[in-house]
């Protein structure tokens, strides 16, 4: 089988076979000895009696760029880790240092207890020279032994191999010596008259044996004898890549190419160095070089691939690794490339099948089954991933990241206690990773337990301090706690620690704002808002704009983020009575986020404080369009219809926010002032009922209550009531007021006189408890107390009309002709539309003789209110009986029965 290393055949044969041990563990291990024996195919070898050689060596570790990335939850406030290993290899697994010739391919490579690990496949370098057959410069790689126990459990075998796992025991300096003695011979150093190619050789032992200063000697002897000797070059380079000395294997591959610019591995090795310089764009560019030169390589096409997914040309990156996965359709870094790039386009399901078809060719990998279960994490199918999770930990049950990754699946599928049972194990495998300890603090903040939650932010500080993330969460806890001042302390850290993220500078404001401290809270949002994340070089959660707007739950993190600033901004302005400033800032956070009812509710709210009813009205419509489900929009819109007088359209709001919460008092306690408006006080009366039931010690209830009551002259139930409020608040001035003006309806003046005192001693500067005590007084006909009282409640509220004609009334009773006079015009001075004056004042001066005016003002009252031409009307008003029986007079005048 041409070309082919390693392959599954089926066979038949008459022969016995010896079958070697197998051994599959990991081969991570640098500087691990190994051994491969196979056939050089020099033109000096015997064909009919082969030499076979054994060479020894180590494991070289993969040239690879382990990274970390982090993927966010929809829901999460904090990231989880995604521990990526990428190999850059060109196909083959295994790496070692031992020196193999032409023909060696498909030998055996075997541990110090001679079990086979590996098929060797051949030379990194591929370089070849005319020095006694061939000559390889570079590591050499070959396949490992659990990629052919890959393909045997695909076909279906079952086989009878002997396979060991455990690792080699670690051998004794004196048994490495003996290896290096009679496995790793050198030859003696070339001549001076040497050729180039003799010094090159000795430089390639001299590398495989980690001479690598010698090396560098030896290359430098091979150059002098002939500096266009690009092959040493390259092989300087390479000696320089292993010493990780950059910069100078960039400059030895830049000699290579200056003398050959059609060296397609210099081109290759030059890309690899510039990789570990994160120079990327000059990587690709040797890359494309070596693709031109090469276009066979399907390796190139990898390393194409994985530098422009690091340059965030994703689609592009996808077809470098479709041409690699093209030529070899076995190449499973290809696999791990493109569904890498598809996630970061946040396409889950071809990432998701290109991690299966990673599975498929190394089903023993745990960390594919990690990454698969994170994209199903992505897609929300959580149970999914756990079944991954599960798989990579039965894989590999010491990697803490697996463990970490289940419990985070867990808290998303809020089964909190299972998320903290695999936090907890990820944190006795790795205690120094912060971020578990994070996944582990977030599950018990959504079992409420505040505690242990502090506890676990307060481990990832101390295990990482630079964290800004721990800082905010336990902030947040401790605002949740009330203890403000230790929020505020946190918070401040993470600004000090990330001042580019907005969010930390939000939450703070919202706590400044809860502290009615609005000047700090206004300074901290107006910096979330001017630290938008679109807005370079801010950021949400130390991601870019760019980063997270294609990821669903994170951009609908940034549109709460941005809107709740100019949401509590704007609460904020509100208590600091700037109201269209307030106005202004929720008009931009629904700019932001045109779906939150709140927004339009607070909104709504603002504009009918400012008695702006219209426009309230408009807003609450809103918020009840996009959340109809909230008794609250329905109850402050039915206040403002209220405030509008449109009592039908607030009873009807009203009812609609009982039916969505029908234990709550408020809502029925609207309804029934509704009710009372209309002068429906039975329906009202019912409503107060509903309302006393929920909660039966609230005064203002029962006062309510009694007022419908009184409307009804149910004065005993009205008194009551009243008593009851009084009860529940004996300061509640409105209630003695109240029972004073039902005694009086019950003729109780004594009574209402003993309330009214009441009332003014609670609030001795109101004019009106004055006003109604003077009125009991007179009904007592106690007129000195009365008189008192008016003139107290003149003195009190000096445009009071109502307490002018009062006092004319008990003065003409008493005799005072003149002075009742005096006040009647003084009341029509006040209200020159007070008709009770002009009649009273037009009675007097006919009486008095004064006809012709008294007729006049007469004839103005009558045409104002003609109820005044009645004399029972005059009875009810509590005229004197002096004046009622001058007003009989009066009223039969002709001029004046003719108005009535």
């Amino acid at each position: 089988m041409p070309g082919v290393d390693l392959a599954v055949v089926q066979f038949t044969s008459n022969q016995k076979y010896q079958v070697a041990t197998l051994a599959n563990y990991s081969l991570n291990t640098k500087d691990q000895k190994v051994f491969v024996s196979g056939f050089p195919g020099n033109k000096q070898q015997n064909k009919n009696k082969p030499h076979r050689i054994l060479t020894a060596g180590v494991l070289s570790e993969q040239q690879s760029i382990k990274f970390t990335t982090y993927l966010s939850f929809n829901n999460q406030s904090s990231l989880i880790p995604v521990r990526i290993q990428t190999v850059l290899s060109d196909g083959y697994d295994l790496l070692y240092s031992n020196i193999t010739k032409g023909g060696m391919s498909g030998g055996a490579v075997l541990d110090t207890q001679g079990r086979l690990i590996g098929i060797h496949g051949r030379v990194e370098g591929e370089i070849s020279l005319d020095f006694d057959g061939k000559i390889n410069l570079g590591s050499s790689s070959g396949i490992p032994i659990r990629t052919f126990l890959n393909l045997v459990q695909q076909v279906g075998i079952d086989s009878d191999l002997k396979v060991e796992t455990t690792a080699p025991a670690t051998l004794k300096k004196s048994e490495e010596d003996v290896i290096s003695e009679y496995l790793l011979p050198l030859d003696e150093v070339p001549k001076n008259s040497d050729d180039e190619i003799s010094w090159l050789n000795y430089a390639n032992q001299l590398w495989r044996s980690q001479k690598y200063a010698e090396a560098r000697k030896a290359v430098d002897k091979a150059i002098g004898k002939k500096p266009d000797f690009y092959q040493a070059w390259y092989f300087k380079g390479m000696i320089f890549r292993r010493e990780e000395k950059y910069p100078e294997s960039i400059a030895a591959f830049d000699k290579a190419l200056k003398i050959n610019p059609n060296f397609a591995q210099a081109w290759k090795q030059r890309g690899r160095v510039l990789l570990r310089l994160d120079k990327y764009s000059e990587a690709l560019t040797s890359f494309d070089k070596a693709i031109a030169l090469s276009p066979n390589q399907f390796a190139l096409y990898f390393l194409r691939g994985f530098t422009l997914r690091y340059l965030k040309r994703f689609p592009e990156a996808i077809e470098a690794y479709n041409q690699a996965i093209k030529i070899d359709p076995l190449f499973k870094s290809a696999y791990s490339g493109r569904g890498l790039s598809y996630g970061e386009l946040k396409k889950y399901r071809q990432g998701i099948a290109d991690f299966t078809q990673f599975i498929q060719l190394d089903p023993k990998d745990a960390s594919y089954y990690n990454l698969r279960g994170l994209y199903y994490g992505q897609l929300e199918e959580y149970k999914q991933a756990i079944a991954d999770y599960n798989q990579a930990i039965q894989l590999d049950h010491n990697d803490a990241l697996y463990y970490i990754s289940r419990g985070n699946a867990y808290l998303m599928l809020k089964d909190y206690k299972q998320s903290i049972a695999d936090s907890t194990q990820a944190i006795q495998l790795d205690p120094k990773d912060a971020t578990y300890y994070l996944v582990r603090g977030n599950a018990y903040f959504r079992l409420n337990d505040y505690k242990q939650a502090i506890d676990d932010y307060t481990q990832a500080i101390q295990v990482d301090p630079k964290d800004a993330r721990s800082y905010s969460l336990r902030g947040g806890i401790y605002s949740i706690l009330k203890d403000y001042k230790q929020a505020i302390a946190d918070l401040t850290q993470a600004i000090q620690l990330d001042p580019k993220d907005a969010i930390y500078y939000s939450l703070r404001g919202s706590i400044y704002s809860n502290l009615k401290d609005y000047k700090q809270a206004i300074s901290d949002l107006t910096e979330t808002i001017r630290r938008d994340p679109k807005n370079a070089p801010y950021t949400m959660q130390g991601l870019r704009y760019s980063e997270f707007k294609d990821n669903k739950g994170l951009l609908s993190g940034y549109t709460g983020l941005m809107s709740k600033a100019y949401a509590t901004r704007g609460v904020t302005y509100y208590e600091l009575k700037e109201y269209k400033l307030a106005i202004d800032d929720y008009t931009q956070a629904i700019k932001i986020d045109s779906q939150n009812a709140e927004y339009y509710a607070f909104r709504g709210g603002i504009y009918s404080f400012l008695k702006e009813y219209k426009q309230a009205i408009d807003d609450l419509t809103q918020a009840i369009k996009i959340d109809p489900k909230k008794a609250t929009y329905y109850h402050l819109r039915g206040t403002t219809y209220l405030q509008l007088k449109d009592y039908k359209q607030a009873i009807a709001d009203y009812t609609q926010a009982i039916q969505l919460d029908p234990k709550n008092a408020t809502y029925y306690g609207g309804r029934g002032f509704a009710y009372s408006q209309l002068k429906d006080y039975k329906q009202a009366i019912n409503d107060w009922n509903q309302v006393i039931k929920i909660d039966p010690e609230n005064a203002t209830y029962y006062s309510a209550r009694g007022d419908a009551y009184f409307q009804l002259k149910d004065y005993k139930q009205a008194i009551d009531d009243y008593s009851q409020a009084i009860k529940f608040k004996p300061d509640l001035t409105l209630a003695y007021s109240a029972m004073g003006n039902a005694y009086l309806q019950l003729k109780d003046y004594k009574q209402a006189i003993n309330d009214y005192t009441q009332a003014i001693k609670l609030d001795p500067e109101n004019a009106d408890y004055y006003y109604s005590r003077g009125f009991a007084n007179y009904k007592f006909k106690d007129y000195q107390q009365a008189i008192s009282d008016w003139n107290q409640a003149i003195k009190i509220k000096p445009e009071f009309p109502e307490a002018y004609t009062n006092l004319g009334i008990v003065s003409y009773e008493m005799g005072e002709l003149e002075t009742a006079i005096n006040h009647w015009r003084t009341a029509i001075k006040i209200n020159s539309n007070f008709a009770e004056a002009h009649l009273a004042l037009g009675i007097a001066l006919y009486a008095r003789g004064d006809k012709e005016a008294g007729l006049k003002s007469g004839e103005t009252a009558l045409k104002l209110h003609k109820r005044f031409g009645k004399i029972e009307f005059l009875k009810e008003n509590n005229w004197g009986d002096k004046l009622i029986k001058d007003s009989q007079e009066f009223l039969n005048n002709p001029r004046i029965k003719g108005l009535i």
